[in-house]
């Protein structure tokens, strides 16, 4: 009959996998596939025992017989002390619930975990019974990958870790520490005591006023950011009302608390009720390059940008304390570092559905061209000329680089800003949608759905001021200095729009080269909303009281 695993290939075939090809397989059935599992290893069982020396002694006689006149086994004064035996290891239980299929797919695991010496003692429960006996929490603190994933599975039936459970009954909520096909960390590098997803339920629980929602999220942004994203909890709601953990009141409700309002954009819906636009936080990557690496004959391919470090400073400064955005700032990295910082980025925030991701990055640019195809490059520090063109392209970060991470994230609203020379090459790489497709202004549309925008210091054939007005002008907006729509909530769309109105003019009047800022959006398979910006007058009075707009 056909194996599930994968089937050996060849005659020699080192773990001694028969397989013959003139055979026509037959579908897998597990109730057969356990019976001849149980049949091999009991003629295994009874091939060793007759081939063991202790059941065939030399002389034909049996243990039992013995070979001394009083019937005991004669002492062999060389012979060396038995040795202990280690003690067996503790069974694992696995529990099932009261279905046939459940109970024969658990002893199916149990015959194969068997076999690789591994005790299993199967465990009928029910959840359902524990639910109406008041327990309506369930945490899963467990793998959910194939454990077999990195051994040879030939012989072996391959599983697919923990699967979500039949919501058990009504007002139930089950959690697990993984996403289907993930496994549970034990804790970070194995240096810590708990593992992360244990460390994020004590904090959520910790935290008071959450309803089961915002408890599950606060959990699973905590274990996505202890693990870099390579674990993402999973939850099964079948609550029917709003559940408090720890009902203990929050000293500053959102809508008392300026921070909590522009860190989650807060806005009121139709009904009047106000909603956060970004339950999942706000986050933002600033990537300055502007100490770049001399060549080989002590010159420079790149000159270097002094004022770059001060305008991330100053960014970054303003979406801390105006619109409580978690910062990350990476000055001067090298082409390793610049792609480990964006990945990282990516795979911790880019996985929370409702968070606001802003990536900032201020260098010098390149195009380069290609069968008629411009392509943008960002350029690290390390980053040698564009001629010979080789060593540049393995070193530079191709701004085609965006639309792949744009379309990989989940996040509701992500927004990408380059100060850098031809950036604007990039929208013309990108399949992007143009502004006159955009809806202006405010409304819940915006709020509600994805969208992921780029907006770029100039065209795609332009040079930019190594002192940079583009993003000058973007502290002033995100400050407030310059007033936007309702002058409360300034959107992604509004923000490009005036750049490109402000420098052209400023440009044209102080006799500059012209510089074109470009902002437009990469194409999503739904209906777009754009990324809010919330503007709370004690924070922008604080801010500029602490000479941020200085």
């Amino acid at each position: 009959p056909a194996d599930p695993s994968e089937h050996g290939l060849i005659l020699g075939d080192p773990v001694g996998y028969a397989y013959n090809a003139a055979l026509a397989p037959r579908a897998y059935e597990p109730r057969l596939a356990s019976v001849l599992a149980s049949v091999a290893r009991a003629t295994v069982a009874k091939l060793a025992a007759a081939s063991s020396p202790t059941n065939s002694p030399a002389d034909g006689s049996s243990a039992a017989e013995g070979g001394t006149s009083d019937g005991a086994a004669a002492a062999d004064p060389n012979a060396k002390p038995a040795e202990e035996k280690p003690a067996p290891p503790t069974p694992l239980k696995l529990a099932h619930g009261t279905d046939p299929v459940a109970r024969l797919a658990c002893q199916t695991i149990k015959l194969q975990l068997d076999g690789a010496g591994i005790p299993v003692e199967p465990n009928q429960t029910e959840l359902v019974d524990a639910n109406q006996a008041g327990i309506n929490l369930f945490f899963y603190d467990s793998s959910r990958d194939d454990p077999f994933a990195t051994m040879d599975t030939r012989g072996t039936m391959v599983l697919s870790g923990l699967a979500p459970a039949a919501m058990p009954w009504l007002n139930s909520l089950i959690i697990y520490s993984a996403s289907t096909g993930q496994q549970a960390l034990d804790g970070v590098d194995g240096r810590d005591e708990y593992s992360p997803f244990a460390r994020a339920v004590s904090k959520a629980f910790a935290t008071p006023g959450l309803d089961h929602s915002e408890f599950f999220r606060a959990l699973r942004n905590e274990v996505i950011d202890l693990t870099s994203g390579r674990q993402v909890p999973e939850m099964q709601d079948a609550m029917s009302v709003s559940y408090v953990l720890n009902p203990t009141r929050l000293p500053d409700e959102p809508e008392t608390d300026p921070k909590s309002r522009a860190a989650t954009a807060l806005y009121r819906e139709d009904s009047g009720q106000l909603v956060p636009t970004y339950e999942d936080g706000s986050y933002a990557l600033l990537i300055g390059e502007s100490d770049y690496e001399e060549i080989g004959d002590g010159r420079q391919a790149w000159r270097d940008l002094p004022s770059v470090t001060g305008e991330v400073e100053r960014l970054a400064d303003v979406l801390e304390n105006v619109h409580g955005f978690e910062v990350e700032t990476v000055l001067d990295p090298d082409s390793a570092e610049l792609e480990e910082a964006l990945e990282s980025f990516v795979n911790r925030h880019g996985v929370k559905p409702n968070a606001r991701l802003m990536i900032y990055m201020a260098g010098h640019g390149a195009t380069t061209e290609r069968y008629g195809n411009k392509i943008a490059w960002f350029v690290p520090r390390d980053a040698p000329a564009t001629t010979p063109l080789g060593p540049f392209v393995n070193t530079a970060l191709n701004l085609r680089r965006i639309e792949e991470w744009s379309e990989i994230m989940e996040a509701k609203h992500v927004l990408w800003l380059f100060d850098s020379c031809f950036s604007g090459a990039a929208i013309k790489m990108i399949e992007s949608r143009s502004e006159a497709e955009e809806k202006d202004g405010w409304s819940v549309h915006l709020h509600t759905n994805p969208v992921r925008r780029v907006i770029t210091a100039g065209s795609e054939n332009e040079e930019v001021p190594a002192e940079s007005r583009f993003t000058q002008r973007l502290i002033d907006i995100l400050s407030g200095a310059v007033e936007l729509g309702d002058g409360t909530t300034v959107t992604g769309q509004q923000i490009g729009a005036f750049l490109r109105e402000d420098i052209v003019r400023y440009t044209f009047k102080q006799g500059l080269p012209k510089v074109t800022p470009q902002s437009d959006t990469i194409v999503i398979p739904e209906e777009e909303g754009d990324i809010i910006f919330r503007l709370e007058p004690q924070l922008v009075a604080d801010w500029q009281q602490a000479g941020g707009d200085q």
